[in-house]
């Protein structure tokens, strides 16, 4: 008895299906109903490169426990399609899986072939998008400045490009978003504001002429690291809290802990500080996804613990510290070569 913008499921067209499997995604809702039928449509139709979307919906679904099976799957059924497009799309997909299971260095063989497919294809959207992750793998390196030219070559195309409709495997929107959001938190950590400044403009702009309220906070959160960076930590932590609330997804949002956090700090007030720390360690450390970035607040609670003269609290985060230590070193040998040599 689903129904979907008015509509029977059945009559529902791919693209359709999609907004409504991406909305449930994004809110943590179940969309496993709506998933399954976007299979039995794919195999009705006899649509192989639905199929490979039906896969890769599967792959992503939070509370689904087959996720890399289902990767696999989207790749051979691309393999089937004469369009490489797809079989780019199938190879980003494995990547991005791989990446959050903190297997950079395997995920980087997946997203350079899917770069060097995209490159001979007249599928700009689709190269914008390995550029856009290999940005993230500069981000990730801490190789800020590659990073950046990067996310500028994302947004300046998909900015001029927001006027396309999305056809089903693509969103010009969300695209330009995120690599607006990436941009300017680069710019933030390059000390570059001037910059940052007409760029939250521009983003607060198109939110309002848009109605694409889904992504304010997320906006509000950049004012929020730009506030930090510009050692403003009062305003910093006012943006970053009210970030907090007026999310509309369920996502973790490490980020905005991790600098409340940070800015507690500077002001002095350790001890709420590390209630943030502690926050973060709980739910971030326990899937192993282990960004570097995060690395000053490992630091911090060993500094704090210390002072406390509390050993087995030390020693503990000492231990943590080493694991993503050892987790990055692994990481970055791999990943600097690959992207280096390849891109």
């Amino acid at each position: 008895q689903l129904n979907a913008q008015g509509k029977k499921l059945e009559d529902l067209s791919f693209l359709e299906l999609e907004h409504k499997i991406d909305s449930l995604f994004n809110t943590n809702g179940n969309a496993l109903p709506l998933v399954q039928f976007y299979f039995k449509k794919s195999k009705k139709e006899n649509n192989l490169k639905a199929l490979v979307y039906a896969y890769r919906y599967a792959s992503q679904n939070p509370s689904e426990n087959y996720k890399i099976k289902y990767s696999d799957s989207a790749i051979l059924v691309a393999k089937k399609i004469n369009d490489n497009s797809i079989l780019a799309e199938a190879y980003i997909n494995k990547s991005s899986l791989l990446v959050a299971k903190n297997q950079h260095d395997v995920a980087s063989n997946y997203l350079m072939l899917a770069n060097k497919i995209a490159e001979n294809t007249n599928d700009d959207y689709l190269k914008y998008q390995t550029i856009y992750l290999i940005a993230q793998n500069y981000l990730y390196l801490g190789q800020l400045s590659d990073a950046k030219k990067e996310y500028e070559k994302c947004v300046n195309f998909y900015s001029e490009n927001l006027n396309k409709s999305n056809t089903f495997g693509k969103n010009y929107e969300m695209m330009f978003i995120y690599s607006l959001i990436s941009l300017i938190d680069t710019n933030s950590k390059l000390n570059q504001f001037s910059e940052n400044k007409i760029l939250l403009e521009k983003a607060f702009k198109y939110i309002k002429e848009n109605s694409s309220n889904f992504y304010y906070a997320y906006f509000i959160s950049c004012e929020g690291t730009n506030a930090y960076y510009l050692k403003n930590y009062f305003l910093a932590i006012e943006k970053l809290k009210k970030a907090k609330t007026l999310y509309q997804d369920n996502f973790p949002h490490y980020t905005e802990i991790f600098y409340i956090g940070m800015s507690y700090w500077k002001l002095g007030n350790k001890k709420e500080a590390v209630k943030y720390f502690e926050k973060l360690d709980k739910e971030y450390y326990k899937d192993k996804n282990q960004d570097p970035q995060f690395r000053p607040a490992y630091e911090l609670l060993i500094e704090y613990y210390a002072s406390k003269n509390n050993t087995d609290k030390q020693l503990e985060y000492i231990n943590k510290l080493m694991s993503l230590d050892k987790s990055y070193e692994k990481n970055y040998k791999y990943l600097f070569a690959k992207i280096h040599k390849e891109y």
